[in-house]
């Protein structure tokens, strides 16, 4: 993301890149999700880990994950925030 703020020169075109990125790394998490049919067990998990640490009590996580590509979701946040910012084009739900 810095490399990108570099080019650009500006800090919008930082700040924006990381928030589309997180936007679109969000709605790919969600996604493969219920791409994979475990929407109920990552909540079930989250709620557990919540309450865990609440108790200070180390939960216990399975290794079966699914990874999700950041690299892809925040370049693809770069590129939107790049014809935003650089191009000066303005976006509908403009976040800057």
């Amino acid at each position: 993301i810095g490399a990108v703020g570099a080019i650009g020169g500006k800090f919008d075109l930082v700040l924006g890149a990381a928030l589309y990125g997180f936007i679109i790394a969000v709605i790919m998490a969600f996604y493969l999700m219920l791409r994979h049919r475990v929407f109920k067990r990552t909540f079930r998990r989250l709620a557990n880990a919540a309450l865990m640490s609440a108790g200070r009590v180390k939960p216990e996580m399975s290794r079966d994950t699914i990874y999700l590509p950041f690299g892809v979701a925040f370049g693809l946040g770069a590129i939107l925030a790049g014809v935003e910012v650089l191009l000066g084009i303005d976006v509908p739900w403009s976040l800057l």
